[in-house]
């Protein structure tokens, strides 16, 4: 009985040593714009990332994303599930044959992976956009089927 008590303190004790151990690691997180580091995104015709959190080109991420003024992106997917907030300009975003909507500053927006949509920065200003994926952020155009010969 004096065994079991005492391994069953011992796991205790352990438990709450590892909590302790990860309670330290805990900090305040900060990013000023002057310490973000730009990255192009490939195929994107200008558009840059910059990581807060992750890494947009390898896996979960939050990341800020600058889109020239007056750029569209014809109808694409992305494979993961993409959030993102309006923080500069007028982004413009519309489904596969439906309207586009412009979405202006604190706007909030979800593209579920794999839907069809158009997407781009109004002309005027630079679009600035706080986003976040839980996996690595892509574009694929969708390419659309050849009429069929009659």
């Amino acid at each position: 009985m004096k065994t079991r008590f005492g391994w069953i303190i011992a796991g205790a004790l352990t438990c709450v040593g590892v909590g302790g151990a990860f309670a330290a690691k805990k900090a305040l997180i900060t990013t000023t714009p002057e310490d973000m580091k730009w990255i192009d995104v490939p195929e994107s015709g200008g558009a840059q990332v910059a990581n807060v959190s992750g890494d947009a080109m390898k896996g979960a991420y939050s990341a800020f994303a600058k889109i020239p003024a007056g750029q569209m992106h014809p109808l694409h997917t992305h494979t993961s599930e993409v959030k993102a907030v309006v923080v500069s300009g007028t982004f413009l975003l519309g489904p596969e044959g439906g309207p586009e909507k412009q979405l202006s500053v604190g706007s909030y927006f979800v593209v579920p992976g794999g839907f069809k949509h158009t997407s781009g920065c109004a002309a005027g200003a630079p679009c600035l956009l706080f986003q976040q994926g839980s996996a690595k952020f892509d574009m694929k155009p969708v390419v659309e089927k050849p009429a069929a010969k009659k």
